[in-house]
């Protein structure tokens, strides 16, 4: 797993130092899905689209729910489908550290990145700021990072994790491409509808992925115990 963390760290400190570097990408992104003429971002008033959010946030709210369960009924009878205790635990953990506490807790909550919709730039009145900026701008549910991009990485994982356990491979290809598509849909439209910017998406994946990693280590760092014995 070592070569894997050190390709994600650097993929993260590349991204980071673009960004910082270049801020303005994120506002000609966003400028691509923006009407400026109308003033508002089409996606965002969508009938399709917002059916196609609210499908995924339900699956984004449903899917920790289904592995508490599971992970509760494993108690009574172990590997139910396949799938270990182990691996239950970890969709959970994810959700709760990653969407829960680190996005929404503590980041969406104190950072004060303003909203595209909400900058001078696309109609707004609050000031523009770089993603990894600490400012006043936005009070609270604010833009980086974001939460529904951070949900659809964790969802895409738990699917991966899931589909481990298959003894079928075409049909945990075919789960790890949708988990994968799922994930690019539900960032993306976040910024299509102008309420994240490119980097609140980016980083909102990166940073659940090293959460994930943390967590297959910590499993690893367990079974080797178990083992020892």
């Amino acid at each position: 797993m070592q070569p894997y963390l050190q390709r994600l760290t650097v993929v993260f400190l590349l991204t980071l130092v673009i960004f910082t570097t270049v801020p303005s990408i994120d506002l000609w992104v966003t400028g691509l899905f923006y009407n400026s003429e109308t003033g508002v971002f089409p996606t965002a008033q969508s009938p399709f689209a917002l059916g196609v959010r609210s499908v995924m946030m339900n699956a984004m709210l449903l899917f920790p729910v289904v592995a508490l369960i599971f992970l509760l009924l494993n108690l009574w009878k172990r590997n139910l489908f396949g799938v270990t205790p182990l691996m239950w635990g970890k969709i959970l953990a994810l959700f709760l550290l990653g969407p829960g506490l680190l996005v929404n807790g503590i980041l969406k909550s104190y950072w004060g990145r303003a909203r595209p919709a909400y900058v001078t730039e696309f109609g707004g009145d609050a000031t523009f700021t770089p993603p990894f900026q600490i400012t006043d701008q936005c009070a609270q549910n604010c833009s980086f990072v974001s939460g529904e991009a951070s949900g659809a990485v964790a969802v895409a994982i738990g699917i991966f994790v899931l589909t481990s356990a298959s003894s079928n491979p075409v049909t945990a290809r075919n789960l790890r491409r949708f988990a994968i598509f799922f994930a690019i849909v539900g960032s993306g439209m976040r910024v299509a509808m102008g309420r994240h910017f490119l980097s609140d998406t980016i980083f909102a994946v990166l940073l659940v992925l090293l959460i994930s990693y943390g967590l297959d280590a910590l499993i690893a760092r367990k079974k080797q115990l178990i083992l020892a014995k």
